[in-house]
């Protein structure tokens, strides 16, 4: 299981092209919940983890916990749980968008961007072609 090609054929296939293009303009973080230690396995065995700014790395037991919370710079953040969006949205200095990979027919009463994969990602925060380059 701790093998590069498990954590790598792991992700979905628009995560690393979506990380280069917006590495190139962006500060990219992770905001995760799970095992410290086994987070930071995924990102190094995934093959992802030069992405992302050591300081804007937060991975904890409980996302949602407040004092967690408090601790996270503003930031548009990027989530798959809905759950997790909802709370989000109830914070200012945050700017949730929702991956919603389940159903085009799922819906929120949370005002929030909805993107159904990480290749709309760039659009909707305004990355052009000209800033990423030739495809």
């Amino acid at each position: 299981m701790y093998t590069s090609s498990f954590f790598s054929d792991s992700l979905f296939n628009d995560t690393k092209e979506t990380l280069e293009k917006l590495s190139k303009d962006y500060r990219l973080g992770i905001y995760s919940e799970g095992v410290v230690e086994f987070q930071r396995r995924k990102l190094a065995l995934g093959g992802i983890e030069d992405f992302f700014i050591e300081s804007l790395i937060f991975i904890t037991d409980s996302k949602l916990e407040p004092t967690f919370m408090a601790q996270l710079p503003e930031a548009v953040i990027v989530e798959d749980r809905l759950p997790f969006i909802e709370e989000l949205a109830k914070h200012l200095r945050f700017q949730p968008v929702w991956v919603n990979r389940d159903s085009l027919s799922q819906k929120t009463d949370t005002f929030c961007d909805t993107i159904y994969t990480l290749h709309e990602l760039p659009v909707l925060l305004g990355v052009t072609k000209k800033t990423l380059g030739p495809n």
